[in-house]
């Protein structure tokens, strides 16, 4: 068995400068269940964040129009894909196929905001675009989706993949006074929480320094298990005056605390179950944890990253982190965690990394993915 693909370039882009918590507080002003005010110092003792990348005039919480300068999510992972391709050394003309995967893009419907994204990287009419809608664990079906297009392209096919995330355009003056009112206590993390940014690789077909790439991606949905909401807008729920309040990403705090660390050590033995059949005739040797250069995990809060690393026995300075600066950045983050560690030389070519999930999507998805950089 040897490797259908290798990762030919990466790429990233958070917002700058950086939004402090207590920039964000100053607008919503929550506070805990016993009435007393939420301080930046709790944020950073209980999530780890102290920053985050967003594209919002804190001053006034009011999102420029992209005309103006304002950042959306279609030039997130536009800017995310550009540097990717450049990295690779590649042109948008060599693209057959584009993945993307985004719960806040600039349209809804009709995957609409591809048209954006088509003109702005200058691909080709002919290139096959996909679209997922899925929040923090998007990477795991997105990585299948680009594997699957490159086994149809040929010995030459290259595939950008690119996951953005732009929470600031739900964190404005007029939505803030939903989140604080609503039926749900802990509304408030929410925009407190996420962060705006995108991350991008280029996978291509065929063989490069022998077996390097995309090695075996493993996910399952578990319906029944709610990680983030947002009730109004689809067929069922209409919107209308009466339901304004409801347009909001509602995540469910407290079942991301309980499901964060047992759903990841699961797809961890998931992985190790599945390594004699599906990696070992791969990377040419049994499992070992002192062989995975890198593990990224979904960055859900630095806290229950670090807490998870040490469960499993992992070296924690083989998981890192970058939630604490940029936020929770949905099914951005390990892509923007790997492009930093291929660009700072802390990942070289040949190494092996671990790619751990658990986000939003059909009720919750989890999975990993194992990649030869």
């Amino acid at each position: 068995m040897s490797s259908p693909s290798f990762i030919a370039g990466s790429g990233s882009f958070v917002c700058t400068p950086l939004v402090r918590n207590d920039e964000v507080l100053a607008w919503l002003r929550p506070t805990k269940p016993n009435g007393k005010p939420v301080h930046s110092e709790w944020l950073e003792r209980n999530l780890g964040i102290s920053t985050r990348s967003f594209d919002l005039d804190m001053s006034t919480a009011v999102k420029r129009p992209r005309a103006d300068g304002g950042i959306y999510d279609g030039d997130l992972a536009v800017r995310a894909g550009k540097r990717a391709l450049e990295n690779a050394g590649l042109e948008a003309a060599d693209i057959d196929a584009l993945v993307h995967v985004s719960c806040t893009p600039d349209t809804l419907y009709f995957n609409d905001h591809l048209r954006f994204m088509t003109r702005e990287l200058g691909l080709r009419r002919d290139a096959h675009l996909m679209y997922h809608n899925l929040g923090c664990a998007g990477l795991a079906p997105a990585f299948h989706s680009a594997r699957s297009e490159l086994a149809g392209t040929g010995e030459d096919g290259v595939v950008l993949l690119v996951a953005s995330n732009c929470s600031s355009s739900y964190l404005t003056r007029d939505t803030i006074p939903f989140y604080m009112q609503g039926r749900y206590p802990w509304a408030w993390l929410s925009p407190a929480l996420f962060g705006d940014g995108a991350g991008a690789v280029v996978l291509r077909a065929g063989r490069k320094s022998g077996d390097r790439g995309l090695v075996h991606t493993w996910y399952e949905t578990q319906p029944d298990l709610t990680i983030v909401r947002y009730d109004a807008g689809g067929g069922t729920s209409p919107t209308c005056a009466d339901n304004l309040t409801e347009h909001l990403f509602l995540m469910e705090a407290q079942t991301v605390g309980r499901s964060f660390t047992p759903v990841l050590c699961r797809t961890f033995e998931r992985m190790v179950e599945d390594w004699p059949t599906r990696v070992q005739p791969v990377v040419g040797h049994p499992f070992d944890v002192d062989k995975i250069k890198r593990w990224y995990f979904h960055q859900a809060n630095r806290i229950a990253v670090e807490r998870t690393a040490r469960q499993m026995g992992l070296p924690v300075d083989r998981v890192p982190t970058n939630v604490g600066h940029y936020g929770n950045t949905s099914a951005a983050s390990t892509l923007l965690l790997f492009d930093e560690d291929r660009r700072s030389g802390a990942v070289k070519e040949g190494d092996i990394v671990v790619f751990l999930w658990i986000g939003a999507g059909n009720g919750a998805q989890y999975g990993y993915a194992l990649v030869v950089a």
